[in-house]
């Protein structure tokens, strides 16, 4: 994330979650080409429009989205923290999902957490890959799908999920947290400046997190090769 909202984060204690249909993906929330015309064409459930169902949920959905995996990525970085600033928060899977459960007790919503599934929405479908006797897939499944071409994300999705006829503001939904708790690791942007870790470092410390911060593994100051100029 930027180094702005790394301190917004820390500053309101609070997780933000994202309006489904206010991201730039139109794949969010959508079913694949052939779920859709399963759905559509050939099937209702008394009389209950599947397909219609899960668009209006769009705008009933938050996700808060994390990047998971056993090493950093550059790609990532380049992606989310541009510019060469910013930086990186690491929880854990058992902390994101005690943290979004709590937000029935907030709102009475529904919420859960889980890894993302990566679909070719024009070449594959959910229904496609059922066996036989397997159960359809559930009608608020497109919001646990993300497109082929965004597989390098390695996503784990939070989700609140407004129960009809309400739905999540425009703005997103905030989700209050314990921030000494909720935070494993802070890192910073391997491509920054110095005046940034500085900055990172006084604002971990202003907010009694200076021993989560670790510097990246991809930071040229931790590389094995001295390759200074004499």
């Amino acid at each position: 994330m930027s180094f702005a909202k790394f301190a917004s984060l820390l500053q309101s204690a609070q997780l933000h979650f994202t309006r489904v249909d206010h991201f730039d993906d139109h794949f969010e929330g959508a079913w694949s080409k052939s779920d859709l015309e399963y759905w559509t064409k050939e099937r209702m459930i008394d009389h209950f429009k599947v397909a219609d169902f899960t668009e209006q949920m769009r705008r009933s959905v938050a996700v808060s989205c994390w990047f998971e995996s056993p090493h950093e990525s550059a790609a990532m970085w380049r992606l989310y923290a541009p510019g060469n600033e910013g930086v990186a928060v690491a929880t854990t899977f058992g902390k994101l999902l005690n943290l979004v459960n709590s937000a029935s007790i907030v709102a009475d919503w529904l919420a859960g957490a889980g890894y993302v599934e990566y679909l070719d929405h024009f070449n594959d479908g959910l229904i496609k890959r059922l066996r036989t006797h397997e159960r359809l897939p559930n009608t608020l499944m497109p919001f646990m799908l993300k497109n082929i071409s965004y597989k390098y994300e390695n996503e784990v999705r939070a989700l609140i999920i407004a129960i009809p006829p309400h739905e999540i503001p425009g703005e997103g939904f905030d989700l209050p947290l314990n921030v000494i708790d909720f935070v494993e690791e802070i890192v910073i942007n391997p491509f920054c400046q110095s005046w940034l870790s500085k900055a990172v470092a006084d604002v971990a410390r202003h907010y009694g997190l200076e021993s989560k911060l670790r510097e990246s593994s991809l930071s040229p100051d931790v590389f094995y090769i001295n390759r200074r100029k004499s």
